[in-house]
């Protein structure tokens, strides 16, 4: 076993407050998502706000960069999609979509897994792609039988074009953290260290790479 450097003390000491920082700084970012989630009356709504919605995405991303409890994303990810969605980016909306279904299912949130079928379903009933849609509403909600013919009716002409960004590998930059979880806990040390000590990026990937915390 590795020895510990003098700074992993300084990040256990100060780990719980920032951690806590990090909630509050969630809690008031989710208020605002549900906020525009719960008054979302279409594109077309004389009351519909864009910059309030790219605001909240700009934020939103930001934190998704800087977040040292990567589990935040779970279902943040699904945020940031819905926040694509409502800002016009159908292709950055399917592949955070796509990272949050991944992610709860590795972990058997149905939940989670529900959102994020939702949120795809959405994304293509919204660029007229009802069939492909309609199959990811029924995963999570197949009694749901009048409201299923219903969607199948809407225009699908555009279905082509969302399955080809659906069948894309693309995830968002930060899903490569969660191959292992040895890769997550090493990108959540670094950047701790990054907050706890101000250093470089750099710089502390070089000593979570020399060092080796205690658990």
């Amino acid at each position: 076993m590795g020895f510990e450097h003098p700074a992993f003390d300084n990040i256990r000491s100060i780990k719980a407050s920032i951690t806590g920082q990090e909630i509050e700084e969630g809690k008031l970012l989710s208020d605002r998502f549900f906020s525009l989630i719960n008054n979302f009356r279409g594109f077309n709504d004389p009351n519909f706000d864009l910059q309030a919605n790219k605001t909240l995405l700009v934020d939103l991303l930001d934190f998704e960069q800087n977040i040292c409890s990567l589990e935040f994303l779970y279902f943040f990810y699904g945020y940031i999609a819905r926040m694509f969605l409502q800002t016009g980016d159908v292709d950055k909306a399917i592949m955070y979509g796509q990272a949050a279904l991944e992610l709860n299912t590795r972990i058997n949130d149905l939940n989670g897994v529900g959102a994020a079928n939702n949120l795809l379903c959405d994304c293509a009933i919204a660029h007229d792609a009802a069939l492909v849609g309609v199959e990811y509403f029924k995963k999570t909600q197949p009694h749901l039988l009048d409201q299923i013919s219903y969607l199948e009716q809407m225009p699908n002409h555009n279905a082509k074009n969302i399955k080809k960004i659906l069948a894309r590998k693309n995830r968002p930059s930060t899903f490569k953290f969660f191959e292992t979880k040895e890769s997550q806990k090493k990108e959540e040390s670094i950047r701790f260290l990054m907050i706890a000590q101000g250093y470089s990026r750099a710089t502390a990937k070089k000593y979570v790479n020399k060092y080796t915390p205690l658990k």
